[in-house]
């Protein structure tokens, strides 16, 4: 395989990239002196589809179909996956979002061997009648957790505020009722669509050799013919308006939970264009909301917050919003708190600070193996390279962040979502 070779001064790493035959991506990021190796392979599938078009013909996904898909992966003819990492010293997992599904594993021994392990198992799928009716169950009671799960119902309460069409307001793994209507052939041809290698990564980053890396990938990879028809992703189109600006639900809690949302309509940008909106907002987010910020000093002096206190960004090409979220005794004075503070206008000595906060994170990133994989593969998913990182960075100004500061932080485009112990929330 040839691979093309990115070298970043700036953090003094070095990205390589190839497209395999079967036209799956391949990244390596060699990390010399480092005991653990990491390895991912991901679909750029997740719960945000939900139809497609394929040969002229519409298909209907149902919800939970690639969490389950997921699940049913690990599951061999002759066994569980997880023996034969186990067996190697590997620890393997994985996870789906709204963008991705990912397999990966870390090792710090036989990592080649466990590197075939890794491909072959994804690229070969075993779905049974009696296991996928099991698995039916599993999953299940998995969504029956959740729905008790606080964290996760104030989390989704919100995203239902803000989105009226987009699939990131539902639950990843879909619905007893949903994954009702999940079977085996189901799973064979949405598999064959997704994880076709065409629309797979594989990302190795670690004290490897990029020859080592090609040979076990040449011997691993299956070669795939091109898909039959085109695939078109169809996605739902999305009214700027927010559903609801309120959101509340009784379970048991030691103290409320708090979401509050900002529903970012501007999402037609991808490549670079998206990663600035991404830095961006990381910067926005910081001046204004980490612990060394006014309205934070402001919460927590009040008692209105604690150590608990986060604000992230979640952007795609389909959906972007910024979320806010913590525990408080009074969720409603925490946001009106943050409505009137936003009024304030922002410091221009705050964005120097923040924007050298954000670089700093970059570059720790790379001390992980393991974060090294999981940011690359979720920005590679959502269109962006995080090696363009600090050229996108560079050109961000002060007058950027007032812009971006507008555009994400429109109060007519919020939602609070709470969950407490009270039979009946007051939102207004």
């Amino acid at each position: 395989m040839k691979f093309d070779i990115r070298k970043n001064e700036f953090i003094d790493e070095v990205l390589y990239h190839g497209v395999h035959e079967s036209g799956a991506e391949v990244y390596v990021m060699p990390k010399k002196g480092y005991d653990k190796c990491h390895a991912m392979f991901a679909t750029k599938y997740g719960s945000l589809e939900s139809k497609f078009e394929k040969g002229g013909k519409i298909v209907s996904i149902p919800d939970g179909t690639a969490h389950f898909l997921e699940h049913k992966l690990f599951e061999e003819e002759d066994g569980n996956v997880f023996d034969k990492f186990a067996l190697l010293g590997a620890s393997a997992n994985a996870f789906t979002n709204f963008t991705t599904t990912a397999y990966y594993f870390n090792a710090t021994s036989n990592f080649f061997e466990s590197l075939k392990i890794l491909v072959n198992f994804v690229q070969n799928p075993y779905f049974a009648k009696e296991s996928v009716d099991k698995e039916q169950g599993i999953i299940g009671q998995e969504i029956k957790m959740y729905d008790d799960d606080p964290n996760w119902q104030v989390y989704f309460n919100l995203l239902g505020c803000l989105y009226k069409e987009c699939y990131v307001m539902h639950d990843i793994a879909g619905t007893v009722e949903s994954i009702a209507q999940i079977d085996k052939d189901i799973l064979y041809d949405i598999y064959s669509v997704f994880y076709h290698p065409s629309n797979m990564v594989l990302f190795v980053v670690g004290d490897v050799e990029i020859e080592d890396v090609d040979t076990c990938i040449e011997e691993a990879l299956k070669k795939a013919a091109p898909l039959d028809a085109p695939v078109k992703r169809l996605y739902p189109k999305e009214p700027c308006e927010i559903v609801s600006s309120y959101a509340h639900k009784k379970l048991d809690v030691a103290l409320p939970l708090f979401a509050l949302g900002f529903k970012d309509n501007q999402t037609d940008l991808v490549g670079k264009e998206l990663l600035k909106k991404e830095i961006e907002t990381k910067i926005l987010l910081e001046m204004l909301f980490s612990k060394s910020s006014k309205i934070y000093k402001t919460l927590y002096e009040q008692g209105l917050i604690n150590e608990s206190f986060d604000a992230d960004y979640d952007c795609h090409s389909e959906y972007a919003f910024v979320d806010i979220s913590g525990e408080s005794k009074d969720p409603l004075k925490v946001r009106d708190t943050i409505y009137e503070m936003l009024g304030e206008p922002l410091v221009k000595e705050d964005y120097e600070r923040a924007k050298k906060i954000v670089w700093g994170n970059y570059v720790r990133m790379y001390n992980s193996t393991e974060g090294i994989g999981y940011r690359f593969v979720l920005a590679l998913s959502s269109g962006m390279n995080y090696f363009d990182f600090k050229e996108v960075y560079q050109t961000i100004s002060f007058e950027d962040i007032l812009s971006r500061k507008e555009k994400n932080l429109d109060i007519t485009k919020s939602a609070l979502s709470v969950v407490d112990n009270n039979e009946s929330g007051e939102g207004a």
